[in-house]
């Protein structure tokens, strides 16, 4: 990809490591302290559950961030093996993330799915629909939920 000129200065664009995304992140919660009054420890925390069958394997789980400073937990990445599914399963996993996202101090979690996974599903746990994408990917849609703790 060619440089761009801008004002006489140089700008490159290339791929990111590890710890210029950090960076990026640190500047952007900088910049977002001087706009907006955040309570709480300016951290990003993971908080990861697995659910595991007698045997040991793994056959689902939920993957979400505490984001402290906007008191919210972002369900980042959320699957239960087909044959598990409709088992209540899914319902406790999330509902350990809300439990643990409250006591964190958090008073929101958002999320996304699409229309081929599990909308439904949210809206059955009290999860409120706030955005679409249609047509993304090419015939489903792309769906935004949140719910307050």
């Amino acid at each position: 990809m060619p440089d761009k000129q801008y004002k006489d200065k140089q700008i490159a664009i290339s791929e990111s490591d590890g710890e210029s995304a950090l960076y990026i992140r640190q500047q952007l919660v900088k910049y977002n302290l001087q706009k907006v009054l955040l309570e709480g420890k300016l951290t990003i925390e993971p908080l990861n559950f697995i659910l595991k069958n007698t045997d040991g394997n793994i056959v689902g789980g939920i993957n979400a961030n505490i984001i402290a400073y906007l008191r919210k937990c972002r369900v980042d990445i959320f699957w239960i093996d087909e044959q598990y599914r409709g088992r209540g399963y899914g319902s406790k996993l999330l509902g350990k993330v809300e439990e643990f996202a409250m006591a964190s101090g958090c008073t929101l979690i958002q999320l996304d799915t699409y229309s081929f996974q599990a909308p439904k599903f949210y809206i059955k746990q009290g999860y409120e629909l706030f955005g679409v994408i249609e047509d993304c990917p090419p015939g489903h849609s792309h769906y935004f939920f949140k719910k307050t703790l």
